[in-house]
């Protein structure tokens, strides 16, 4: 008897251990009750065959799973579309499941909101914006958390948005955003330092302040196109690039001489896959970025 204890104490350390090896250092959930687009990450040894993810309808609910498949990935990034049963009221709450040779074990959980947006301004300093799943239900605070311990309650109006400093800042850092209305805990999301550094050095921006000439696409998330509007505040040389989250190019949609004024550009999908997307204004002036995602 004691031998088979053993034998199974090890066996399950075994299990634990592998799983442990599998990290994930971001999940977001963007879109509506239209559909909406889950994006993370997940890396390891060669024990990673792939991700599944659990939904719950809402935070009571039971979760189910709604990937038919496991879903594999080239890299470390995974992405995809639920376009099953959404309450409208309330946000969904997804799992992210890590498959390996083991078993399945959860790395990740995430929260549907409307919009979540990261603005690089510069080698240090990013703009994080967010809107909810739905604006009539939440919110009346969002209570920041770093560590898991409290820092800062703010009142929740039409939006929110906040400036997050990476030199004030540790490696393994991890910021916890909570929407709270009368009822309670409305959603979260977590930012990770890694994640933020991953946007940072990925973009290979400099380190001087960038100005805010460019506004989030209309409509964002977007089917088919999308209208991006920037201002110039001088006659500049403009490029800009729709980019993949791992830093490839792959488009070019403007690359000329522009007067001073507002300008706009329409931007078709065309084949792309769903998922998110970086879109890049580099002008005379500075650098501005922002994440579209197309559903």
């Amino acid at each position: 008897m004691k031998t088979k204890l053993f034998f199974l104490a090890a066996f399950l350390f075994s299990i634990t251990a592998q799983a442990q090896e599998i990290s994930s250092t971001h999940a977001f959930a963007i879109g509506s009750p239209e559909g909406v687009t889950i994006q993370w990450n997940a890396f390891g040894d060669e024990a990673l065959t792939g991700c599944t993810i659990y939904k719950r309808l809402t935070e009571t609910s039971a979760p189910q799973l709604i990937t038919p498949e496991v879903l594999v990935s080239a890299d470390s990034l995974f992405s995809f579309i639920d376009d099953g049963e959404f309450d409208p009221i309330s946000p969904p709450l997804y799992e992210i499941h890590a498959v390996t040779n083991a078993g399945s074990t959860q790395i990740n959980e995430c929260y549907g909101f409307k919009s979540i947006n990261f603005e690089v301004l510069d080698a240090n300093r990013i703009r994080f914006s967010l809107a909810p799943w739905n604006q009539d239900t939440c919110c009346s605070l969002v209570k920041v958390f770093l560590n898991d311990v409290f820092t800062t309650d703010t009142e929740y109006t039409d939006s929110y948005q906040t400036i997050l400093d990476l030199s004030l800042l540790s490696p393994g850092d991890v910021f916890k955003f909570t929407l709270i209305n009368e009822a309670g805990i409305y959603e979260s999301t977590e930012i990770t330092y890694s994640y933020l550094k991953h946007l940072s050095t990925t973009l290979g921006l400099n380190s001087k302040e960038l100005p805010v000439i460019m506004a989030q696409n209309v409509p964002n998330p977007f089917s088919t196109e999308t209208t991006i509007r920037f201002d110039l505040k001088e006659k500049s040389n403009v490029s800009l690039d729709v980019i993949s989250m791992d830093g490839h190019l792959i488009k070019t949609l403007l690359n000329q001489s522009l007067d001073k004024g507002i300008h706009e550009v329409i931007f078709n999908k065309g084949n792309l896959q769903r998922g998110v997307y970086i879109y890049r204004l580099t002008t005379k002036s500075g650098v501005s970025v922002k994440q579209m995602v197309i559903q």
